[in-house]
């Protein structure tokens, strides 16, 4: 599991993580856009190599179970994708070795209309970037 915004650890929902029981296994970046929704980040695929989002890779050690629970967090129905708020797909996520891994990550279904884009691809530095005097 690759996280990128709210359930990475210091973050608003990453007790969810915690409660399903993955296994950090540390940094990672997909090609990705990202967008600041408000009280959260939404991502969707990019295939260009400029367009990275870091985050968090996770081992789920039962997956079923695991993305069951988060499914339900994210808001992702599986019968039926266009009513899911996030949906679930795999993606290649390049780890800080240079090696890469295929990891599940919760992308909005589509680009969104009207949500300021994050260029620097990483939601954990916006929301602790010290706020304007």
């Amino acid at each position: 599991m690759f996280v990128y915004g709210t359930l990475r650890r210091g973050q608003t929902l990453h007790r969810h993580i915690e409660e399903a029981g993955l296994e950090l296994i540390g940094e990672g970046r997909i090609r990705g856009r990202l967008y600041d929704l408000g009280e959260y980040p939404g991502a969707v695929p990019a295939d260009s190599a400029a367009d990275e989002i870091h985050g968090e890779v996770y081992l789920a050690t039962d997956p079923a179970e695991q993305l069951r629970k988060l499914d339900e967090v994210e808001e992702y129905d599986r019968t039926s994708p266009e009513q899911s708020l996030f949906v679930r797909r795999e993606t290649d996520v390049r780890l800080p070795d240079g090696k890469t891994v295929v990891a599940w990550v919760y992308f909005l279904p589509r680009e969104p209309a009207n949500a300021e884009r994050i260029h620097e691809g990483d939601y954990f530095r916006r929301v602790r970037r010290p706020r304007e005097t």
